[in-house]
């Protein structure tokens, strides 16, 4: 029970700071019970979010992945096409000289004449 003393303050008898002590007691047991579910809480979705991330990261690859594949089978397509064109136009301007060959000198030299000019200057 509380008391008055001399100068007006009040003084708490034993057993209820006894009551009081138990209080703050099962107050901090709550407060580090919270503390500890908040911080659970916190690792539980940092997991979920890394998780996502993860999934994110690996679908990203996956699709870069397949890009890349994509543009190398485009490139190899390119060249094999450029290889067999220029393998077509070598064979034509083989037989064109074949067929002209006084023809394909005096155009040679004449290109050979300005490709000169040109470089010269």
């Amino acid at each position: 029970m509380a008391e008055n003393d001399v100068f007006g303050s009040t003084r708490v008898d034993d057993g209820s700071q006894e009551a009081v002590r138990e209080d703050l007691n099962a107050l901090r047991s709550d407060i580090a019970k919270l503390s500890e579910a908040v911080a659970l809480l916190v690792r539980e979705q940092t997991s979920a979010q890394a998780e996502k991330v993860r999934e994110a990261v690996g679908t990203a690859r996956e699709t870069l992945t397949g890009a890349a594949e994509s543009f190398r089978r485009a490139g190899v397509g390119i060249a094999e096409d450029t290889q067999a064109r220029l393998e077509t136009l070598s064979s034509e301007l083989e037989e064109s000289v074949k067929r002209t060959p006084v023809t394909s000198v005096l155009t040679a030299l004449i290109a050979g004449v300005i490709f000169g000019i040109i470089t010269r200057r």
